[in-house]
């Protein structure tokens, strides 16, 4: 699998001003765009990779077996952390897309993964953290790839949705 990041960049003049709405709902700003967009035909978007990170053939290292939905975030020194959910591992990639480590790999012991992990969260500290929900916790590396432990997950209060990391580091 190949992960290519991308920008969509648009090639307008600069005259025409946008047309839209901002407006506030009981707290919740509404952005409302016009029907026809700033740019035409003359300027059409288009995507421009900036980076390839992983390959089709090659070095296993740099082979996916499925990326989770929201795996994959970025450390502080602009290093990409991707998890493999098949794989049950993170991969560390260099800013520039070079592989540089494989973290964890399958199991329930400790800095390991179960199956079917989604989700990878870069914290405080270059802190990672990967919900396990097999093994019912969340997993904690170093950004050097050192496991650091693990906090339970308490399930029997439902599944969380919604995986962030806070200042102090929760």
């Amino acid at each position: 699998m190949v992960l290519a990041g991308s920008t969509a960049a648009c090639a307008g003049t600069g005259e025409s001003e946008w047309g839209g709405t901002i407006t506030d709902s009981a707290g919740i700003t509404v952005v409302a765009n016009p029907a026809e967009g700033l740019w035409g035909a003359e300027s059409p978007w288009r995507l421009v990779e900036e980076l390839r990170v992983g390959s089709l053939d090659g070095d296993p290292k740099t082979q996916f077996g499925q990326i989770g939905a929201r795996g994959i975030d970025r450390l502080s020194d602009g290093r990409i952390v991707v998890l493999d959910a098949m794989g049950q591992h993170l991969k560390v990639f260099s800013p520039d897309g070079v592989h540089e480590a494989t973290i964890g790999g399958p199991g329930s012991g400790p800095g390991e993964l179960g199956a079917g992990n989604q989700f990878v969260v870069v914290g405080r500290g270059d802190t990672i953290y990967v919900p396990d929900l097999q093994n019912q916790r969340v997993n904690l590396y170093s950004g050097a790839g050192a496991a650091l432990g693990s906090f339970p997950l308490e399930l029997s209060r439902g599944i969380p949705f919604l995986w962030d990391a806070t200042g102090a580091g929760d």
